[in-house]
């Protein structure tokens, strides 16, 4: 796994299957690791202690991605490190599932997609679910340092970029 780094804060993470977003084991916590993101000089916890449903970890992952193909093999991953994806085909589906008060913690949006883009989502779902514990990473093939300072100032925690490997 490679990280990419824009000026020493903009985490551009090349593979998914690291540690920092989903933990092999999704109980366990990502042992207080912090990577730069959102706001001048904040660290962010990405994983650091993971939600819980009356004292049992919150295992949901909402996979927003209209090519389903790749939606099916992100949910056969996300399964086998032991997660429960919750698939939506679209943005509008996402931003309905992200700010209800019960809806996933966690968030895997593609960019570009129909109904509302990743971008749009992000900032939907952050105005709405201000207080709520939720980490939001949006996977994309536009890695141009501008695309991703974009990404975060709109409220996505971290960016993948395609193509991703699932190693870490």
């Amino acid at each position: 796994v490679s990280s990419t780094t824009h000026d020493g804060s903009v985490p551009v993470i090349r593979g998914l299957g690291h540690p920092r977003f989903f933990p092999r084991d999704p109980g366990a916590s990502a042992r207080g690791r912090t990577v730069r993101g959102r706001g001048a000089g904040s660290g962010l916890k990405l994983v650091g202690r993971t939600p819980e449903i009356r004292g049992v970890p919150d295992k949901r992952v909402l996979v927003a991605e209209d090519d389903p193909d790749l939606r099916r093999l992100l949910r056969s991953v996300l399964v086998s490190w032991g997660y429960e994806p919750v698939l939506v085909a679209d943005g509008l589906a996402a931003i309905e599932a992200l700010c209800r008060p019960d809806g996933p913690p966690r968030a895997l949006l593609d960019w570009m997609m129909p109904g509302a883009d990743g971008l749009e989502v992000v900032r939907r779902v952050r105005a709405v679910t201000s207080g709520r514990d939720l980490q939001i990473i949006l996977l994309t093939a536009r890695d141009r340092p501008d695309d991703v300072v974009e990404a975060l100032e709109a409220g996505a925690d971290a960016v993948i970029t395609k193509p991703f490997d699932f190693s870490i």
